[in-house]
């Protein structure tokens, strides 16, 4: 005659636990009662990355059933490796690293190209180290991040100016780090993107001098990830490209709303990024563009270390599936 009674118990206790457990996932939940996916999201606090913020922000992200977690890194060289790691799906990186990846063996897959800027990196140096024009930085200490884009900017001003990486000394210095080694005077010169340079002027004042040409560089900050994620959750792709799609028509009809959204989340001072807004243009796409720029950086990065290798294959390296999904008119690149 127990036995029935111990059953009837175990069943009760057993009903109560999923009762309890489905109360716990409710935030991870859809209206629906399907479980939200879960992503991580490598972002770094620049107004390039304001789509990812808005999305975030605004439940774009959400509305496509997934639950993103984004996390904050200091330059696109810190945020792909959080991507190559697996510690994130999905990140946002400018060209360079994706370069420096593949020359490594990274098998990476560039996804869409979310802003673009010609005015965002620039060099910034000191007046009181005897630096008034470009020539000045003959000999001089100039700090930069190895990898990333500022390092490939630096590059093309000294070429622009008929000089050369030999006769500058470069210091490599983490992307939080360059604006502090500037102002201590422990570099003569920084090669760095707003919205640090703005920041550094303002707190130089008359000891700032900004050197920068629009024509040297064209800067896209670039969704990535695996390729093998990629391969196996093409769906998720899709989905990531639907609410940054979105995000960027917010930004197209309601710049105020979407320069809060950013400053707020990147930590940016809003009236520093309001002055900077114009400067980025913020269209979804992947472009042919892009990929000419990975092979001429490439062959800069080649000639530096090992000029006899071979030259990727950096069509390989960019997915055009999902975006051709979600916005044809966006890819321009020529694939098949």
């Amino acid at each position: 005659m127990r036995r029935p009674l111990r059953t009837a118990r175990i069943i009760a206790a057993l009903l109560l636990g999923a009762a309890f457990l489905a109360g716990c996932d409710q935030g991870s939940r859809r209206p629906g009662g399907a479980a939200r996916e879960q992503v991580t999201f490598a972002v770094v606090p620049l107004p390039l990355s304001a789509p990812v913020y808005v999305a975030a922000e605004k439940g774009y992200f959400r509305d496509e059933g997934l639950n993103v977690t984004l996390a904050a890194y200091s330059s696109g060289k810190e945020a792909l490796t959080a991507v190559i790691a697996g510690t994130a799906a999905f990140g946002v990186t400018a060209e360079t690293p994706v370069v420096y990846a593949v020359l490594q063996g990274a098998a990476v897959s560039v996804i869409a190209t979310i802003a673009e800027t010609d005015s965002s990196t620039k060099i910034v140096a000191r007046k009181d180290r005897g630096i008034h024009a470009p020539e000045d930085l003959r000999g001089k200490r100039i700090g930069v991040t190895s990898g990333t884009n500022n390092e490939f900017f630096l590059y093309s001003f000294l070429l622009f100016n008929e000089m050369s990486s030999r006769e500058v000394r470069t210091v490599d210095i983490g992307a939080d780090q360059i604006p502090g080694a500037l102002l201590r005077g422990e570099v003569d010169a920084v090669s760095i993107w707003e919205p640090h340079v703005s920041v550094l002027e303002e707190k130089l004042g008359d000891k700032a001098l900004v050197f920068h040409s629009k024509a040297l560089y064209v800067m896209s900050w670039n969704v990535v990830s695996r390729q093998e994620l990629v391969a196996r959750s093409p769906g998720t792709v899709r989905k990531i490209l639907h609410a940054l799609s979105r995000a960027e028509e917010l930004i197209a009809a309601n710049g105020e709303e979407a320069r809060k959204i950013t400053a707020s989340a990147a930590g940016t001072d809003l009236r520093i990024l309001a002055r900077q807004w114009n400067a980025y243009t913020f269209n979804l796409s992947l472009s042919q563009t892009l990929l000419l720029s990975l092979e001429e950086q490439a062959r800069w990065a080649l000639a530096g270390c090992c000029p006899e290798a071979e030259m990727p294959n950096f069509l390989t390296f960019m997915h055009a599936e999902a975006l051709t999904t979600v916005a044809p008119e966006a890819v321009t690149l020529i694939h098949e």
